[in-house]
């Protein structure tokens, strides 16, 4: 394929006009697209429904390998990998929540009582890794790994 500098040659009609690239330092920007910054009620009600999905997920996981003996790796890897993101955007729909209601000016009162329970969020959650050991008569018991 060469290369052209020229717009007509760049540009063609399929379902409406493709613009031409231009690769300018002026038509780059670092940032996204002014849709992507959106309010952050909507980006909870998006965190909201990618947190469900996941839940889904794992008691989709868990309803099929939990029960087995010797659970393969690759569902103990992907169980770990949900875990680990329910928990992230968890974090983030907090973050946002705490966001939205430092934006309000009525719930002053609220802010203050939120600096001091911000003291407590410092603390992050490890995801629980387990592990699962096999009893004599079909019985099982699980350790936390720390």
């Amino acid at each position: 394929m060469a290369v052209t500098r020229e717009k007509e040659n760049c540009t063609r009609k399929i379902n409406g006009n493709i613009p031409a690239l231009s690769l300018t330092s002026d038509n780059m920007s670092t940032s996204t697209d002014s849709d992507d910054v959106a309010d952050p009620t909507y980006e909870i009600r998006n965190i909201q429904s990618i947190i469900n999905v996941t839940r889904e997920n794992i008691d989709a996981l868990n309803a099929k390998f939990a029960g087995l003996q010797h659970p393969p790796s690759l569902y103990l890897s992907e169980y770990q990998e949900l875990t680990s993101k329910l928990h992230n955007l968890e974090l983030r729909e907090r973050t946002l929540r705490e966001l939205l209601q430092s934006e309000s000016p009525d719930r002053s009162e609220e802010h203050s009582l939120q600096d001091d329970s911000k003291k407590y969020d410092t603390l992050t959650r490890q995801p629980k890794v387990f592990l699962r050991a096999h009893l004599p008569n079909q019985q099982r018991t699980s350790v936390q790994v720390k």
